[in-house]
């Protein structure tokens, strides 16, 4: 955004009471919640095209050499990856894309590679995508988790979220890009449960335990649905391994995994909602007949927020509380909270 910093969250809190608005929502003012995080070089991961040439570029051609979003680490990773890829660019042809992710709390980045198409590589044998990965191996420093080179389990990167918790990460698998500001977005959502006096919660879309890890070392009792298979195994590892446990983890599929729960005559004091861009969509009906007490909805969308929220005001609730997170700094992107408090009998 080619504004300064206070005047790109003006302008993002502007967008973002326009949707509110145009949704026919009731007026909820939203606050911002900043920490000491800065603007720039806050980004832990990025994910670049290898061209059919094997050099590896942006996806983004507008975005310069020299990112300024881009954490130091991650920085790093991208120049090793492009020099990796002038040195072997056949063996670089094998893929289509890589991801670079920063160090993590025990100083380890990671880069997992995504081969191409099998319509795309039908020309290319075994032994020639054999001595392919082993080229690019060899390059990686030990300080780099490398995955999608083998059919090695995918590493795990680790993440402390707290003083009192962290999250083991697969490095294919969803992380929030802003770690400081991920840090708020957890506390936030662990202290508003708290200070609902919550007992016990369900996580939808729980990825690897970002909000539900932190909510066990807190005596909460959990139960948990995430389609990614490897971020549930990994938070369920996670978990034991800090003498924590839930109730239930699932993968799969939230809304139906939600459905089940809902037809089971589970309920519980609050349920977290942290949808892909999508959002919730028909899901809703099924989580307002979990939802004793509450329902908090973490979003990077605004479009789907709001027509979700809308939804869960037919279903018995209304607004509490509204947030802005700045997760992405010099883009026209903001995460969003609200909290919906039941105001009517389940039904």
């Amino acid at each position: 955004m080619a504004l300064d910093y206070g005047a790109q969250r003006l302008e993002k809190a502007r967008q973002f009471t326009e949707y509110w608005e145009a949704a026919g929502l009731p007026s909820a003012p939203a606050r911002w919640v900043l920490g000491n995080t800065a603007p720039l070089r806050y980004r832990n991961r990025i994910r670049c095209q290898v061209a059919a040439d094997g050099q590896v570029r942006f996806f983004n051609q507008q975005k310069l050499d020299r990112c300024g979003v881009l954490e130091s680490s991650v920085r790093a990773g991208v120049d090793l990856a492009k020099h990796t890829a002038l040195r072997h660019l056949s063996a670089m042809r094998h893929f289509a894309s890589l991801e670079v992710r920063g160090f993590d709390s025990r100083g380890q980045g990671a880069i997992a590679f995504r081969r191409r198409s099998d319509a795309d590589a039908s020309e290319l044998n075994g032994s020639e995508f054999d001595r392919a990965r082993a080229e690019l191996r060899a390059e990686w420093p030990e300080a780099w988790l490398v995955a999608g080179l083998d059919d090695e389990p995918v590493p795990c990167q680790r993440w402390q979220l707290a003083s009192d918790v962290y999250v083991e990460v697969p490095v294919d698998a969803f992380m929030q890009v802003n770690t400081e500001v991920n840090r708020l977005l957890v506390e936030h959502v662990r202290s508003g449960l708290l200070q609902r006096q919550a007992v016990d919660f369900v996580d939808l879309f729980m990825g690897s335990g970002n909000f539900a890890l932190p909510l066990l070392t807190q005596g909460l009792e959990g139960y948990a649905v995430e389609a990614h298979a490897g971020a549930v195994r990994a938070a369920v590892r996670a978990a034991q391994a800090q003498g924590l446990s839930l109730n239930e983890a699932h993968a799969g599929d939230a809304a139906r995994c939600v459905r089940e729960w809902a037809l089971c005559g589970l309920t519980v004091d609050i349920v977290i909602c942290d949808p892909p861009r999508p959002g919730l969509k028909g899901a809703v009906p099924a989580i307002a007949r979990l939802a004793r007490r509450a329902v908090v909805v973490c979003s990077c969308n605004p479009h789907s927020l709001v027509r979700d929220v809308a939804v869960f005001l037919d279903h018995g609730f209304a607004v509490a509380e509204v947030s802005l997170f700045d997760m992405f700094p010099q883009t026209t992107h903001l995460e969003s909270v609200v909290w919906l408090h039941r105001v009517r009998p389940r039904t």
